[in-house]
């Protein structure tokens, strides 16, 4: 068997390569990006990616930077429940960096890491003034029906009203969506109220209904994903509503995943937007309660309203959608505590940098 020679600065140890494989897909198979080396023979020379090595043959793998590969290591401890059935696991890392953790958790389990993210942001949100009305653009998804039992557990415990927006975006089953949505803030006491595709248009403005703008935007942007005007519409929509009733901050049901997948993407177009889980856009306030959630751990939570909206979903032929999701997944996998600094937990470090500090004792001794 061909074997190859990863030479690092953490030291230098061996992947085999199976008979048929290159390069390149022996190092995905051991979670190591090709690009992070140069690829030799014995006599020095370059080796392609997609080169297969012969029986016996060794490349060499030479690391093009120090970075540790140790954070790499798909290693873990397994920690699971006291009691109760499992219902979905995570990947965690403990906060000193010495290893990660899959934790197994129950329903109730998940149910509770759901609730200690909505009353992080609630509490950073609202601080000392709790009372205020809060809107909540609640779907017919799993993710919003977390967001309404979190939403009840807070209201109980602080006495925050809130008031829900449902609106059907025209790439649904518009009836179906509405009367699951409703449920839904029924099953949590939830005021409501309802746009379907044509009041939502007209709420917005425009002169034909929203089905019939998603059909012409598939149409005039077939490379593209409807789903990222429909995102566009429920803001809209939900931020013209809290202007009417004149509250100030709106909920939405984002996860971890979309909050890192917004702040990539907004790192990408070189944009300043207020970073979730808070983000004021003028005089409204977006909150993403469920920004440290994985998306994997909501959907455990409610298993019918998610697998209905998977059997929805069409096609995604975005790139930069893609692309950009699929980096949230490997940080919130790879590298929790990153995801977190991502999802808006700030640096892992706490408040300023090692280096700042460092730097700050010699600027002292300048002065």
């Amino acid at each position: 068997m061909a074997t190859l020679r990863v030479i690092t600065t953490d030291g230098t140890f061996s992947v085999s390569v199976a008979p048929s494989e290159s390069v390149l897909e022996a190092a995905r198979r051991v979670n190591l990006s090709a690009h992070a080396f140069i690829f030799l023979d014995g006599a020095d020379h370059p080796v392609s990616m997609s080169y297969q090595p012969k029986e016996d043959e060794t490349v060499n793998a030479y690391g093009l930077r120090n970075a540790t590969m140790r954070v790499l290591d798909p290693r873990y401890a397994v920690v699971q429940p006291t009691s109760g059935n499992f219902a979905v696991d995570v990947i965690t890392e403990t906060t000193d960096r010495s290893g990660r953790i899959l934790l197994q958790l129950t329903t109730a389990d998940a149910l509770a890491v759901a609730k200690a993210s909505f009353f992080q942001v609630m509490n950073q949100y609202l601080g000392s003034n709790p009372k205020q009305e809060v809107q909540i653009a609640l779907s017919a998804g799993g993710d919003s029906r977390v967001v309404a039992e979190c939403a009840a557990a807070w209201r109980e415990a602080q006495g925050t009203t809130f008031s829900a927006v449902i609106t059907a975006l025209g790439f649904e089953n518009g009836p179906q969506h509405i009367e699951h949505a409703t449920r839904i803030a029924e099953s949590f006491q939830l005021p409501y109220e309802v746009f379907d595709e044509q009041t939502a248009a007209s709420l917005l403005g425009y002169s034909a209904d929203l089905r019939t703008m998603g059909e012409s935007y598939r149409m005039e942007f077939p490379d593209d994903d409807v789903e990222i005007i429909g995102t566009h519409w429920l803001e809209l929509v939900n931020r013209e509503a809290a202007a009417r009733r004149g509250r100030q901050a709106i909920i939405f049901g984002y996860n971890q995943e979309d909050v890192i997948a917004d702040h990539l993407y907004n790192v990408l177009l070189a944009r300043t937007l207020p970073h979730y889980p808070v983000r004021t856009v003028r005089d409204i306030t977006y909150l993403a309660p469920l920004a440290f959630v994985p998306k994997r751990l909501l959907d455990s939570l409610d298993i019918e309203n998610s697998l209905r909206n998977y059997r929805q979903r069409v096609e995604s032929r975005s790139y930069t959608r893609g692309a950009i999701y699929h980096l949230a997944y490997h940080l919130t996998e790879r590298f929790p505590l990153l995801a977190s600094a991502f999802a808006g937990a700030g640096l892992i470090d706490g408040e300023g940098s090692p280096i700042e500090r460092w730097l700050a004792v010699y600027r002292t001794a300048l002065a």
